[in-house]
């Protein structure tokens, strides 16, 4: 009898461990990985941006940083609809110098007009959807230190790469509401959700991490 048990008590282990060997479904709900890049016009990647995922159903939301290398990654995402949108606050002076304030500067003067449109983008501190001298003010106090943020903005745009604008001669012309954001659906791994980073101030885009 002794023996009868200690066959059945092997076989029970033999059976857990099997059990264990065995993907159970549950287990093995399909989730996807997402991953993209984050760069600036000059294609210089920018760590520490704050990816927001949110599930457009359940309006659950995940959150990931760009490494150094300005890549980012999602793991395990169910599949459903979902948006994406990129944030940074911090590093506001970086990218911003005298040679900005001279660029636009020469810009509002008429003398070299600025051609790129994600360098208009940049100039526009203050978010008003035009370039005036008050930009130059508020470029001015954040080199100088007087202030460590622009009032209007947290000191960074981002867009969809690839963005277009109908009028590159005067990019405000192009509605960019939403432009912030992607939209899709998920229901395989996605590896092409970039992003275009437009430091504020940095009229010349220079920028450096």
């Amino acid at each position: 009898m002794f023996s009868v048990k200690k066959i059945i008590m092997k076989n029970i282990v033999i059976l857990l461990f099997l059990t264990l060997l065995v993907p159970s479904p549950t287990l093995t709900a399909q989730g996807y990985t997402l991953s993209g890049g984050i760069s600036t016009a000059n294609d210089t990647p920018v760590e520490q941006v704050e990816l927001v995922l949110i599930n457009t159903a359940t309006n659950e939301k995940q959150i990931q940083f760009t490494g150094a290398d300005g890549v980012f990654y999602f793991l395990n995402v169910p599949a459903g609809n979902y948006t994406l949108q990129a944030e940074k606050t911090d590093a506001v002076r970086a990218g911003v110098s005298t040679v900005d304030l001279i660029r636009l500067g020469e810009h509002l003067l008429g003398l070299a007009p600025i051609s790129d449109p994600l360098a208009w983008l940049g100039a526009d501190v203050d978010q008003s959807g035009a370039l005036s001298v008050f930009d130059i003010q508020l470029i001015s106090r954040i080199i100088l230190q007087m202030d460590h943020a622009f009032p209007q903005s947290p000191g960074w745009r981002f867009l969809r790469a690839g963005q277009q604008f109908t009028d590159p001669d005067d990019p405000f012309s192009t509605d960019l509401t939403g432009a912030d954001k992607i939209s899709f659906a998920v229901d395989a791994d996605r590896s092409e959700l970039n992003f275009t980073a437009v430091k504020l101030g940095d009229v010349n885009l220079s920028y450096k991490p």
